[in-house]
């Protein structure tokens, strides 16, 4: 249990808006480090309890890495209530323990015997500041609190979940309709070789829908990074002829099976980024220019993602330190300079 954890400098590291805007003071640290004392002296490793996180996994797969116990459940006794995504919760203490208001959602019912204690974790909470209630006046701060694991019973697709593969729902139009053969709300194939094609790269597996015309696709993940000619001769891969952003290029795909493994900078283009899911790589034919910027797509593991820029100079390969146990890459000879983000 933590006393004291905050200084106004410390607490001023997680509240720069605030500050900017009202001034972070003394009496918003000891109010952080009063709710800390409490919410830290009442936790358990045996009892969930409200303000603990956890690890929500649904029957349909959509993995939630940092859902919240907001409350007891209104309408389920004995039944705590869940938030897949929430907002920072605002806190208060109620007879000596917490309560909690949060914003997000969907939210469960689940009975706190079934919750399996994963570790301990960094808690966000937050409460009104000296200005009180205002526009920008709550202090954010962070608590110890355990982390728990929660999957919904009878999964419909197996091990297949959200946190290490993407999820796909299209519907099948008949042969004769026009348009695309199969319609997802961000993907489309307009005939059964390019869905078979995408399988195949993807290591895709397919299950049947909610209703007779809908089919649910699983797969690896994707993410770009560029590269340039000599790093992409080295790759030991046949070129094939894909369709990134609507455009046919020419690509080489490598995919690895296997658990991560260690990699040093000085092994070859293809192991130093297989921690990667899926990995497209795009090479420019203009030498003159030095070094660009290159967008890294979201963080493979569930809701724990972030959008980083980093600069990735020609001639050489920027590490992506992202995790995934199973892994894909596609490496392009385009001339054309380009980065999607699924």
């Amino acid at each position: 249990m933590a006393k004291n954890k905050y200084s106004v400098e410390t607490l001023r590291e997680l509240n720069v808006s605030y500050d900017h805007e009202h001034g972070l003071t003394q009496k918003d640290v000891d109010m952080a480090n009063s709710y800390v004392e409490l919410i830290e002296q009442t936790r358990s490793e045996i009892t969930p309890q409200i303000g603990d996180r956890l690890i929500y996994v649904t029957e349909d797969g959509d993995y939630y890495g940092n859902a919240l116990i907001e409350n007891l459940h209104h309408t389920n006794k004995g039944h705590l209530s869940i938030c897949e995504q929430p907002s920072i919760p605002f806190v208060w203490n109620d007879n000596g323990n917490i309560r909690l208001s949060v914003s997000g959602g969907a939210f469960h019912a689940v009975n706190p015997k079934e919750l399996k204690f994963l570790k301990w974790t960094d808690g966000s909470f937050k409460d009104w500041g000296h200005c009180r209630a205002c526009a920008n006046g709550a202090v954010a701060f962070y608590a110890k609190v355990p982390m728990w694991f929660y999957s919904e019973p009878n999964p419909k697709y197996g091990n297949f979940t959200t946190e290490t593969y993407r999820k796909f729902y299209f519907n099948k139009k008949e042969e004769s309709e026009a348009g695309n053969l199969y319609q997802g709300f961000d993907i489309a194939f307009r005939n059964e070789a390019e869905l078979q094609q995408f399988v195949e790269d993807y290591e895709g597996t397919i299950f049947k829908g909610n209703w007779p015309t809908q089919i649910v696709l699983w797969c690896f993940r994707r993410e770009y990074i560029f590269l340039p000619l000599p790093e992409w001769e080295k790759i030991e891969s046949p070129a094939v002829e894909r369709r990134l952003n609507f455009h046919p290029e020419q690509v080489k795909i490598v995919k690895d099976m296997e658990q991560h493994i260690p990699f040093t900078d000085n092994q070859c283009a293809a192991q130093r980024v297989m921690i990667c899911t899926f990995l497209t790589i795009i090479r420019s034919y203009s030498q003159r220019l030095i070094s660009f910027p290159i967008c890294y797509i979201r963080r493979i593991r569930g809701n724990r993602g972030k959008l980083t820029t980093q600069n990735l100079s020609f001639g050489s390969l920027h590490r992506n330190t992202f995790g995934h146990r199973q892994s894909q890459f596609i490496f392009s000879n385009s001339g054309r300079i380009g980065l999607s983000i699924l």
